[in-house]
């Protein structure tokens, strides 16, 4: 089927691998597109497992509450970030959560960008409302980025990780992935270090771009100084003090643009 055709088809999650030929909808998307979009017999989606997956799925049925569903094709897995032929690198960004509205929309955008992990960030000036993340609070960002998915045709879900400690995203940082430290003060900007090669630090479709941003209020001085041990840039978006969602949704757009010229 050509790309474009499929670009044409609606996307929905399944609620598991299909078998035997027959697939099925995550109840929510079920129910979305029975009631909303009024999917109908002989009418062909995109069901997606969020780990590259995808069907061409028609409806060979549907009643008031269940589609049944028929897989017509099973789809190349599409590679992970940052794995060879992946359509983007792995882009990580470090974040305190903003308050709730803003964080789900913020997650909904980096979803669209291509960020591989939202994860979330403690540091010293952090907000009491971004210091925890309940289990409800993790499944609306989830399902934020379903519907991002969805809407983006992206096939991978990015992960999303509870609020850490900077310490703690330091510590397990991978070996070899080069760490941005969004700071307005800075000299050099994003664009700057990302377009920067040295020889010792080859481009790789594997290599890890994490973009680390600190709170409203800044990066404290003992943060400012464990960033720096661990050899991350400081780098600017622009002069001025951003809101979180706007500093890292612009920061993901700067890398996954320099990273497909």
């Amino acid at each position: 089927m050509p790309r474009a055709d499929l670009d044409s088809l609606r996307c929905f999650f399944l609620a598991g691998p299909p078998a035997g030929g027959v697939a099925r909808l995550l109840p929510e998307d079920e129910q979305h597109a029975l009631r909303v979009l009024r999917v109908a017999v002989g009418d062909e989606l995109l069901g997606l497992d969020g780990r590259g997956g995808a069907w061409r799925i028609a409806v060979i049925g549907a009643g008031k509450r269940k589609l049944e569903l028929g897989v017509v094709e099973a789809l190349p897995v599409e590679p992970a970030p940052g794995e060879t032929n992946a359509p983007l690198p792995w882009i990580e960004v470090w974040a305190p959560l903003p308050k709730a509205g803003r964080a789900e929309e913020m997650v909904d955008r980096l979803t669209q960008l291509g960020a591989a992990r939202v994860a979330a960030l403690v540091t010293e000036r952090t907000a009491p409302h971004a210091r925890e993340a309940g289990a409800n609070r993790l499944e609306k960002l989830r399902r934020r980025a379903r519907e991002a998915c969805k809407q983006s045709g992206r096939r991978w879900m990015p992960e999303l990780e509870g609020p850490r400690t900077l310490e703690e995203r330091l510590a397990g940082r991978p070996t070899g992935s080069r760490l941005a430290c969004l700071d307005p003060r800075s000299e050099r900007t994003l664009v700057d270090f990302l377009a920067g090669t040295g020889p010792s630090e080859p481009e790789t479709a594997k290599r890890m771009t994490i973009l680390s941003l600190g709170p409203e209020g800044g990066w404290s001085p003992d943060e400012e100084r464990a960033l720096v041990e661990a050899g991350a840039a400081r780098v600017k978006l622009t002069p001025f003090v951003l809101r979180i969602e706007t500093a890292a949704e612009a920061a993901c757009a700067i890398a996954a643009v320099l990273n497909q010229v």
